[in-house]
């Protein structure tokens, strides 16, 4: 287990860097087409293109930093409302349904990729539709990993107290 953890931790890592870096280069994108269009009256046609595939990269890599964080969207109000054993079942039924929209982003990108595969940006023709949506998989495998490792660590947790105590 410790192994795993140190993975998915490795993950979130390198998803935070590679995050910075699409906010520089997508601010950095921004301030020089501007400039562009300001002072030169030119514009970087592939400029738009750019900065969408660098906002979905942004979107879905937020995702592992965000949920490797519980920082997505959770039901607070509504859990320090009940008591035991309800906010088990509701964390349960809240890992669940991440382990479920993990593996509906993967299987989605799969059942996708023959169409985006053969599509091509208009003006970065070698890349093609599959390499902006990448992320999605990438996010929604980090969403199954994730809530399995948590999955695994809440189930062992209380075998462990219960040794101790002995």
């Amino acid at each position: 287990m410790k192994i795993y953890k140190k993975i998915t931790d490795a993950i979130v890592k390198v998803t935070g860097i590679i995050l910075m870096l699409l906010v520089a280069g997508l601010a950095g994108l921004i301030i020089f087409e501007l400039l562009i269009r300001n002072l030169l009256d030119k514009s970087f046609r592939a400029s738009i293109e750019v900065c969408g595939i660098m906002f979905m990269w942004m979107a879905f890599l937020g995702i592992i930093y965000l949920y490797d964080k519980s920082r997505l969207m959770r039901f607070e109000i509504l859990l320090v409302r009940v008591k035991e054993p309800v906010t088990t079942i509701l964390w349960y039924i809240n890992k669940i349904v991440s382990l479920m929209l993990g593996a509906v982003m993967v299987l989605s990108y799969i059942n996708l990729y023959p169409f985006i595969s053969t599509r091509y940006f208009s003006t970065i023709q070698f890349l093609p539709y599959s390499f902006q949506f990448l992320p999605m998989a990438l996010a929604g495998g980090f969403m199954v990993l994730k809530t399995i490792y948590q999955l695994i660590e809440k189930s062992t947790v209380p075998a462990k107290r219960e040794g101790k105590g002995r």
